[in-house]
């Protein structure tokens, strides 16, 4: 038993898989904030990273994350990540806190938005 768990070992570790992605490509990473998630909801993340290394199935990004290569959507090479939060999740956010704020009892019109007056 010994003997084959070392070869399977040794096995994965030549694995000669060959990426479709590249050293330097540009992917997104899916999100998975829910299984009920809606449609219209982005599945993949604003930012974006750089592939470092390749490892068969398994991606090193330049954040030191390692991915397996489905969860990945490769992006052109001239894409910036988004400095912002997703439009559809800010909006969401606000909906989420103005349905928290009703069931609570909360009266939204006395709420200052900014900060204090000087």
């Amino acid at each position: 038993m010994h003997l084959i768990s070392a070869l399977n070992k040794e096995k994965s570790l030549k694995n000669e898989r060959v990426s479709d992605l590249s050293i330097g490509d540009k992917v997104r990473i899916v999100e998975k904030d829910s299984i009920f998630q809606k449609g219209t909801e982005g599945k993949f993340s604003d930012d974006v990273y750089t592939v470092k290394n390749i490892q068969g199935k398994n991606i090193t990004l330049n954040n030191g994350v390692v991915k397996k290569r489905y969860n990945l959507l490769h992006v052109p090479n001239d894409t910036v990540g988004s400095v912002e939060q997703n439009v559809v999740k800010k909006v969401n956010k606000v909906n989420r806190a103005e349905r928290k704020d009703k069931k609570d009892g909360v009266d939204t019109s006395n709420i200052i938005v900014g900060g204090r007056r000087r």
